[in-house]
């Protein structure tokens, strides 16, 4: 059988959903940074986006119905399609509740005017933060990016009321972090067997050499 491969049409409409999103993307930075502009052009700015997101809907729909005929077909690799789907729509769905709470978060220490956007770009450089070298935990790499991206938007990002919701989030993703890790480690998905093997391994390995 033959395997999956996305017609000709769909990666041409692929292609123009993101060329047209770059540019509702500069024209959107455009107006923003005009204010007289924004306020003239922002109902033809709506209805592009608006427009722009049924689009990508009605093609994500059609994606999935094709991709649901392939998979009762048993075309090669649909299974494995199917599963990509899934990872990339749950990574979808935990970074939305994510900002979701971030949001209600910041509205419990007086920061009532991010928008989801901005939720957004503060996630991106709370993942910035993540990458770069810290203490176990992420300690005091994920409170200060987390009010770097808070102070973009909000005079009070650097402020003790924003050092307080830094260290909040940091407490939550940390709760939730090692509960995770618990609720594995008892399930028996993850096991400390072999870092402990791996140490003794090496320890063996090293043994007859320094002999």
């Amino acid at each position: 059988m033959n395997g999956i491969r996305a017609p000709r049409v769909i990666r041409y409409v692929l292609v123009a959903c993101a060329c047209l999103g770059v540019i509702f993307l500069f024209l959107l930075a455009t107006a923003s940074a005009n204010t007289a502009l924004f306020a003239r052009s922002y109902n033809l700015l709506l209805v592009l986006n608006f427009t722009m997101v049924a689009g990508l809907m009605g093609l994500v729909g059609y994606q999935l119905l094709r991709l649901r005929k392939q998979h009762k077909a048993g075309v090669f690799g649909s299974r494995l399609a199917a599963r990509l789907v899934l990872f990339f729509a749950l990574t979808a769905l935990y970074w939305t509740l994510t900002a979701a709470a971030l949001g209600i978060l910041a509205r419990g220490f007086g920061f009532n005017s991010l928008t989801p956007l901005m939720l957004a770009v503060m996630l991106t450089i709370q993942v910035v933060g993540a990458m770069v070298p810290a203490g176990p935990g992420m300690v005091g790499t994920m409170q200060f990016f987390t009010q770097a991206g808070l102070s973009l938007f909000d005079a009070g990002g650097f402020s003790a009321r924003g050092a307080a919701f830094a260290n909040t989030v940091w407490l939550l993703q940390f709760v939730v972090q090692v509960g995770l890790g618990v609720i594995f480690l008892v399930a028996g998905h993850v096991s400390l067997k072999g870092l402990f093997g791996a140490t003794a391994a090496e320890g063996d390995a090293t043994a007859p050499a320094a002999s």
